[in-house]
C-alpha cells in the first residue's frame, strides 16, 4: 500500500548515514508497519466518530494495543485481510459490548485471562522473539491482563455499578484472547510435527 514511499523514505535514510544499508529492510518493514497501523486506527476513530462511539472505541485501543504489542496475535497473510478481520472485528465488539449483563462480561473477562496467561506471548515467523524478550513480555502481558481483568470486575454491576465500561474491557480482553487462540492454532496447523 504504502511500498513506494517506504522505499523512498528508506533509501532517503540510507542515503543520508541515518541507517546502514544493512538494516534497509528492518526499517523498511517497521515504517510499513507503523503507517499501516497508523491508518487502522485512524480509520476506526472517523468510523467512531460518525457512528457516536468514540468512548467505546477508545476503551477498546486501550485494552487492545498494549496486549497486542506485548502480547502477540493473529497476523493475517495482508494488509488488506488484517484490515478487514480488525474491522470486521471492532463492528462485533460494537454491537456485542453493550448487550452484556455483568455476568456474562465477568465471565469473558476471567476466560480471556486464562487463554491470554497460558498463551502469551504469541510468537510469528516474522516477528522472532528471543527467551529474554519473551520473559520480559510475558510479564508485561501479565500485567495488563490482570489489571483489565481486575477493572473489569470492580466496574462491573456488582460493585461499581458503572457496567457500561466494565463490558468493553472485557470485550476487548476476549478480542485478544481470540486472537491469540486463531495465531497458536494457525502456528499449529502449519507446523503438525514440530
Amino acid at each position: 500500500m504504502f511500498e513506494n514511499l517506504i522505499n523512498k523514505v528508506v533509501n532517503y535514510w540510507v542515503i543520508e548515514g541515518i541507517i546502514a544499508e544493512t538494516d534497509e529492510d528492518i526499517y523498511a518493514y517497521g515504517l510499513d508497519l507503523l503507517l499501516f497501523s497508523a491508518v487502522n486506527l485512524i480509520v476506526i476513530l472517523i468510523t467512531a466518530l460518525i457512528t457516536g462511539k468514540l468512548l467505546e472505541s477508545l476503551l477498546l485501543i486501550a485494552v487492545t494495543i498494549p496486549l497486542q504489542m506485548f502480547g502477540g496475535s493473529y497476523h493475517a497473510k495482508s494488509h488488506l485481510n488484517c484490515f478487514l478481520i480488525m474491522y470486521i472485528g471492532w463492528w462485533l465488539a460494537i454491537g456485542i459490548a453493550p448487550n452484556l449483563d455483568h455476568m456474562s462480561a465477568i465471565f469473558i473477562a476471567v476466560c480471556s485471562l486464562v487463554l491470554i496467561l497460558c498463551l502469551a506471548p504469541v510468537s510469528h515467523k516474522n516477528v522472532p522473539i528471543s527467551s529474554g524478550q519473551s520473559k520480559k513480555m510475558k510479564v508485561l502481558v501479565r500485567i495488563f491482563t490482570i489489571t483489565f481483568v481486575v477493572i473489569s470486575v470492580l466496574l462491573s454491576d456488582i460493585f461499581l455499578g458503572m457496567q457500561f465500561f466494565s463490558n468493553f474491557i472485557a470485550v476487548g480482553l476476549g478480542a485478544i484472547a481470540l486472537s491469540m487462540l486463531a495465531a497458536k492454532v494457525k502456528c499449529s496447523l502449519l507446523t503438525p510435527f514440530a
